[in-house]
Parts: structure tokens; sequence; C-alpha cells
């Protein structure tokens, strides 16, 4: 059960000969490599795409033949009909590239609408676009078509028991996913960051969205090869039908809040005191990252680090948490005080993705698990209260809005003791 997810993915296969493109003389060093297809390959083609996606407008019509591949009667026609409009209007690369970047930031039907534009597609089309988009980041976004909506539209009540966010049936009601199943992918890419978060904390694997999505893909165009009686009675004996990848998210979930106990107790608690005011990270029994940037600019180059708890207040950032549970070295400590302290915005879908400031005074409150250390023969409680009284010595630091730091040593089973829950809240009472 456990492995089901994995052996799906472990079986993807898309492989590609671009080479086959039929004008690929025209294009020096480039049309010639030959994808084996299985995840390594792909993650491989992914970086080369993103490497020169500023640089080299080649690559992105290698990356239209590559997803038009499987399309044997109109790969040539599709690929060279957007070659010939990006030059003939003298399309540059960095043009693209800031227009998946946008994309990427605020993820609309407008934004989507450009990269459009830029390569000649005069329908609302979803495919072609957006797989640009999961090779430009693949740490948030995965591919749609109409193999992988058809497993959506067929499996979406049975994987929404155990997900926070919910897939919803695509449309479908053209060929080619058009512009009215775009909240549908939304939906899809925001389930499998939720399931890829899942996968990542028990697997061997660091998933991504877009993997996720190769193994559902593998899934579906498995599932077909009903002239592969091999390959069928393999999934039948391994007993990796959609059953138990349905079981698997289940157990992800429960095992995600097994590893972080903590996390969701001190969640529980901020939610008592702040309500609707807080937003948790999935650790901490929410449905979302948190993260904060240095600037209103929404990009890899900006993000400073994800916390695991904000309170907002009056539109602006007030309280800021982090809770270590495993690594509570002095170096681990401090260095997750200090990337909060440089950031300034909170950007998130949910806000609609409008930076939030930090307000004049902000307090960090970090906590760190005490469960491993030995009582009495620790000088780690020691420790803490140190750097606690360091850092608030230096604050409040230059161009920095946290202002007060308080570091709380504690564990589960304190947790459990009704006097430090309301010692706790009265704190937490008093800052709010």
């Amino acid at each position: 059960m456990v492995d089901s997810w994995k052996y799906y993915l472990d079986r993807y296969e898309y492989p590609v000969k671009l080479s086959k493109y039929e004008s690929a003389d025209t294009y020096r060093e480039k049309f010639e490599k030959d994808i084996r297809g299985d995840r390594r390959s792909t993650i491989e083609f992914e970086d080369y795409f993103r490497n020169n996606s500023k640089n080299i407008i080649d690559v992105y019509y290698e990356v239209v033949f590559w997803k038009y591949y499987s399309q044997p009667m109109f790969r040539q026609r599709g690929t060279s009909r957007i070659i010939q409009h990006v030059e003939k209007k003298n399309i540059q690369p960095h043009q693209l590239h800031e227009a998946l970047e946008g994309f990427t930031k605020s993820p609309n039907t407008r934004n989507l609408d450009k990269i459009r534009t830029l390569l000649g597609i005069k329908t609302n089309v979803l495919a072609v676009p957006l797989t640009l988009v999961a090779f430009f980041q693949p740490s948030s976004f995965p591919m749609i078509d109409n193999v992988v909506a058809k497993w959506v539209n067929q499996n979406y009540q049975k994987h929404n028991e155990y997900t926070k966010n919910k897939l919803t049936p695509f449309f479908r009601n053209y060929t080619s996913l058009r512009d009215n199943d775009f909240q549908n992918f939304l939906n899809w890419m925001e389930w499998c960051n939720e399931v890829a978060r899942y996968l990542s904390d028990i697997t061997e694997t660091l998933w991504r969205p877009r993997d996720v999505e190769m193994a559902v893909f593998t899934y579906e165009r498995l599932r077909k090869k009903q002239n592969n009686i091999r390959e069928l009675n393999q999934i039948k004996q391994s007993k990796r039908a959609h059953t138990g990848m349905i079981r698997d998210i289940r157990f992800y979930r429960e095992l995600a809040a097994t590893n972080h106990p903590l996390h969701l107790k001190i969640g529980d608690i901020f939610q008592e005191v702040f309500s609707d005011s807080l937003v948790k990270d999935k650790a901490c029994g929410g449905d979302q990252h948190i993260p904060l940037f240095v600037s209103t600019e929404k990009s890899r180059k900006t993000e400073y680090c994800n916390v695991d708890l904000l309170v907002l207040k009056d539109s602006t950032v007030q309280v800021i948490v982090e809770i270590e549970e495993s690594n509570i070295k002095p170096s681990q400590v401090t260095g997750k005080f200090l990337s909060p302290a440089l950031s300034k915005y909170y950007i998130h879908r949910k806000t609609q993705y409008n930076p939030v400031r930090m307000a004049e005074d902000v307090t960090f409150i970090q906590f760190v698990d005490t469960i491993k250390l030995k009582g009495d023969r620790t000088s780690k409680i020691d420790q803490f209260s140190n750097i606690e009284e360091s850092i608030n010595k230096i604050l409040p630091l230059k161009n920095s809005n946290i202002t007060r730091y308080r570091l709380i040593s504690t564990n589960l089973e304190k947790m459990k003791n009704q006097v430090e829950v309301d010692s706790l809240k009265k704190y937490l009472r008093s800052i709010g």
C-alpha cells in the first residue's frame, strides 16, 4: 500500500526523439536529444529548459515538440505553426521567460493569455502553455491534459475524502482542455502540492507536484493497456489499483500528523486564541505553506523562508511562529530566527497574491522540543535561555520589524498539562 504511488512514478515513461522534428536540421545543436522518458531523464530535460529559457528561444520549440510528440498526426504541424509565429513576430526568449514567471507569481487566465499570445496560440487551450509552466517551475505546478483530466473525473470523490485541497471534475467540453476548466486546473495544482508534501514525508523521494502528476499519468495509461497482460498482472499481483493510491493518501496524512505532533498541538492552542486571524502550515493542521518574502515581488529569489504559524491583524503580520521538533542545535535555532527577521511580506494565493506587510512591532515566538533531552543532565535548557536573552539584546535589528523574541522550551507531555496550556494561552492573549 505504502509504495503504490512510488510504483507508478518509477514506471513513468514518455520517450521522445527530438530529432524526429521535420526541421530539426535547421537548428544547430538543438533537436538532438533522445529523451529516454523515465523520471530522471525527464527531469534532466526540465532542468535543461530552465537553465536556457531566458536566453535561448530554441528550447521553447523543443518543449512544444516534446508536448506534441504523442500526437504523430499533429506534432510536426503544431510545432511548426508556433515556431513560425515566434520567428515572424521576433519574440525573444526573455519575453517568454517573463511571461512564465508572471504566471507562476499570479496564476490566472490573464497571465496565461500572455503566454498563449507570445506563442501565437489563438484558442484558449490549457495543455501547451501549462506544460511550459510546469517545466519552468515543477516544484509548484503539475501539467494537465486529457489523460490526467480523465483520471480526476473518475477518482476525485474518493481522493477528496482524505485531502484538504479538493479535486473538482473537468468539463472537457472540447477535444482539448480550455479556460472553462482553468479553476479545475488550479484545484488540481493545489491538490498535487498537498499530496507531494505527504509523499515526501514518508518516502525516500522528494516529491514535486509534477511527480504526483507523473504517477497519475502513468496509472491511467497502464490501466488502458488492455493488450499488455503481463503488465496488468503485475499491477494486480502488487495490488496497486487506484484504491491503493487512495488508501495511501489517508496513510500519508495520518503519518504526517504523527511526524509533527508538537506542531499540531501548538497549532490547536494558537487556533483557540487567535481563531480566524491565524494562518497555519500543513504540519500544524493547516492547508498551505506560509512563505515570507523580502520584497513585494513573489519569486524564488525573494522568498527567504516558510514559517509554521502567522497571526494577522489589521492586514499586517503581527506574530511569527517557528517550531523545532528535531534539530535544536543553536545554529538551527538562531538561523530560523534570522530568515523571518530579514523578511518583509507574506504573499500567498489565499491573499490573492497581495503582499501582506509586517507590522511595525512583530513578535517572533520559537518553540523547541525538549522531549529527547535527558532531564537534569542536559545544559540545553540554560542554552536556550541564553539564546533568548542574546537575541533580545540585539533587537530591534536594523531594517527588521521584529521587536520581541520569545524562545519556549516544551514538549508534547508538557502540553498535556492544562496549567502549561493555560499559561501559554495567557501569554498569547497578552501579545494579541
